[in-house]
């Protein structure tokens, strides 16, 4: 009266449904049908994260594998380029202010008042010193100074003190030395730079260099840190006599 292995209803199925199989379990080598669905389902993902070269695509973007370009990688033409910082402008160079044109005037005035005879006031003519005009290449007297400055014609103190220097010196050169003329514009010379000296304000120093500056004038023998262009005081200029020998015999000459 009982049921056989492979027979009666609700029995389970038998080793034969599975090729090769017993115990109710598929022979390896056979692929359930989920496994299929499973594996048809991988292909489809795989072909979906491949690009068109087919290369498999990595979790930042284009394709390469490692270290291939693609945005969200280091290299390549989505990457971002590193910014290089400029470095900072270094300051501009000091210069020296600008000659007020009261601080002229006033060292014109002062200097006029020491010419007691007029000697520099007015222009020189043909008249008055014969040949002037063959020697003396640029004129120049208190007067056409004054007029310069009022012209606005000085916006350094070099320009001022070129043409300054060049009344003293144009005096030095028609009169020969040992007149009173040669004696009393190369007097007056020195006296003019040292007014100009104290009066011109000089490039400003940084601050690093004054202690520097400070101990070479120490060294110097009395030149101090004005007269090395920080302005004020007396300057290492050249003397009156050799300027004038320098201008006469048409070696150039630069003023101090």
């Amino acid at each position: 009266g009982g049921l056989s292995s492979g027979g009666g209803a609700g029995a389970g199925a038998s080793a034969g449904d599975f090729p090769g199989g017993s115990g109710g379990k598929p022979a390896k080598g056979v692929r359930g049908p989920g496994k299929k669905r499973k594996l048809a389902e991988m292909d489809e993902a795989n072909a979906l994260n491949t690009n068109s070269q087919g290369t498999p695509m990595t979790a930042g973007g284009g394709g390469g594998g490692r270290g291939g370009g693609g945005p969200g990688t280091s290299s390549g033409p989505g990457a971002k380029t590193p910014k290089h910082r400029t470095p900072p402008k270094p300051p501009p160079a000091p210069v020296e202010a600008a000659p007020k044109p009261n601080a002229l005037l006033d060292i014109i005035k002062k200097l006029q008042a020491k010419d007691k005879v007029g000697v520099f006031a007015e222009p020189v003519t043909e008249a008055i010193a014969p040949g002037y005009f063959t020697l003396i290449a640029r004129p120049m007297d208190f007067r056409s100074l004054r007029d310069g400055v009022l012209r606005g014609e000085y916006d350094t103190w070099d320009g001022f003190i070129a043409d300054l220097d060049v009344i003293y010196l144009n005096c030095m050169q028609y009169n020969p030395p040992g007149t009173v003329y040669h004696t009393l514009a190369g007097k007056t010379l020195d006296q003019a730079r040292r007014m100009t000296g104290k009066a011109r304000p000089g490039i400003p120093t940084p601050p690093a260099k004054r202690m520097k500056m400070g101990n070479v004038a120490s060294i110097g023998g009395g030149m101090t840190e004005s007269g090395m262009g920080g302005g004020g005081g007396d300057a290492d200029i050249m003397p009156a006599s050799a300027a004038a020998a320098a201008l006469k015999s048409g070696t150039s000459y630069t003023p101090p």
